[in-house]
Parts: C-alpha cells; structure tokens; sequence
C-alpha cells in the first residue's frame, strides 16, 4: 500500500486495507474517524500502545472532572470531551512516566561507562605543585639574589622542613607532557613522587615544582565523567524503551513508512505532553 504520510486524508476503504480489523473497528466508529489522516491514526495508537506497555490507565473520578472542564471550557458535546480528556490524562500520564522510565539504574550507568570507555582515554600526566618562593619585586634585589634565596627554599624543602612563611603563591597541576613548559616537561615525567625541581624562573620571579604523583596512560575514572555517561545512559534507555513500543505498533498497524510517519507522531505526541493541557477545537 502506497499509504502517502502527511495531511492528506484516506478513505475508510483503504484504511481497512492497511489496518488490522480489530485496530479499524476502534477509529471508525464515528465519523470523525472515518476523516482522519494517517498520522491520526498512529498517533492514537501510539498513545494506546504506550499506555499498555507502562501500565498508565484513567480512573473514572479523573476522567469525569476532566470531560466536565472540558465541555465547561470548549463547548464540546459528551463524547469528544470525554475522548479529549482520556488523550490529555494519558498525556500527562506519559510525559511523568517518560522522566521515570529512562532515568538509569547505578549498574546501567557502568554498564555504559564500560561500553563506551575508549573515548574516556587520556595521556599519562604529573601532578605537581607549583610554589612561588623568591618573586620580582620593586626591591633593588638582584636576580641573582632571588635565585640564591629559591636555592635555599628548595634544600628546606627537600629537608621536608616548612618554608610556608617564605611561600608567596601555591598553585597545583595535573598535565599531559605536552600542557607542560619546556623547562620543566621532562624532569617533572623523569622526578620521583616528592622530588623538588627548581628554581624555575618565571615572569614572577623563581618557583619550585613539587611532583605529588604519576598518572600513566589509561581512562578517566567514571566520577570524572559520570554527567556525560548519565546521559549517555538516559538517551539509551530513552531508545531501547521507545524501540520496544515501536516494534509493538508495527505488528499493530503494518503499512508502508510506518517508521518516519510514527517517528514523527513520537515527537508530536512528547510536544503535547509537556503542554500544560492539549488545545483542542470543538
């Protein structure tokens, strides 16, 4: 069946060429359904399918103050406004249901993170302390006396004595070999934990490197990027739940380019969930 998915409407004989009986009988009750297009039509069944497979279901105390703001509100004769209010609550229903449903579990997040952990792979790296210890200033010390004083600083250092009253800035690094300046980038990968590098002179005068540690090549742990596989296991629940449902509806309404047309009622359908209440004419 050449079934054209747009706005064009389809007679009620080609409509039980491409449906199931059971499915037909269900829209073309009224006359109503016998006008309705294609998308129309997935789109109901999407919303019935979708609410069989979460177990969502109107009660009939909310379908009733709802059919009866909506005949208060649109005017609308008894059976479209309680047609009309079952779509809006299964509406509502879903778009709760859609932020619970693909919220993903601790192991799902691993899972995913284990998946997916070659694109979490990082360089070797150091991390070191950099301390200002003898900085320019307006004072008529020479560089020479500056370097001397950092020299001194550095030997407390690697005493493992305080120079803390000497120390004008701290600043802490973990780098790749190449984030790191030439001067200092082969013997902070070469130094040992707790090995001193300097002085180092700057434009703020003479640092000290202090290694703190040695990161080789390998992944970044799945705290460092634990926002990024979150989503990445959202968005992959989000699929595989909707792919279920998808494959239900084809066994449901088997027609010709039924993937783009009920792709685009999917899209729709989520639109009008997240509308406080579905605009409908009389």
């Amino acid at each position: 069946m050449a079934a054209q998915v747009g706005a064009t409407k389809i007679r009620e004989e080609t409509l039980r060429a491409a449906l199931r009986p059971a499915v037909v009988h269900s829209f073309l009750e009224s006359e109503a359904a016998r006008a309705a297009t294609l998308e129309g039509l997935i789109e109901a069944e999407l919303l019935r399918a979708y609410a069989a497979h979460a177990g969502l279901e109107v009660t009939p105390a909310a379908l009733e103050a709802r059919a009866t703001h909506l005949r208060a509100v649109w005017g609308l004769n008894a059976e479209r406004a309680s047609s009309l209010a079952k779509e809006e609550l299964l509406l509502e229903q879903m778009m709760a249901h859609e932020r619970i449903a693909v919220e993903p579990t601790p192991e799902e997040i691993t899972a995913n993170y284990l998946q997916t952990q070659s694109a979490f792979k990082v360089k070797a790296r150091v991390r070191f302390e950099m301390v200002t210890v003898a900085p320019r200033s307006r004072e008529t010390k020479t560089d020479e006396l500056h370097h001397q004083e950092a020299i001194a600083l550095k030997r407390r250092l690697e005493s493992r004595k305080s120079i803390d009253a000497h120390v004008k800035q701290r600043s802490e690094y973990l780098l790749m070999k190449e984030q790191i300046e030439p001067g200092l980038r082969e013997q902070a990968f070469d130094a040992e934990v707790g090995s001193v590098i300097g002085p180092l002179a700057n434009r703020d005068g003479f640092s000290l490197a202090v290694i703190k540690a040695h990161r080789p090549e390998g992944y970044k742990s799945l705290d460092e990027v634990h926002e990024i596989v979150y989503e990445r296991a959202k968005k992959e629940k989000r699929r595989l739940g909707r792919e279920a449902l998808l494959q239900k509806a084809r066994e449901t309404i088997p027609v010709q380019n039924f993937d783009s047309a009920w792709n685009r009622q999917w899209s729709r359908l989520l639109s009008l969930a997240r509308s406080s209440h579905l605009k409908s004419e009389p």
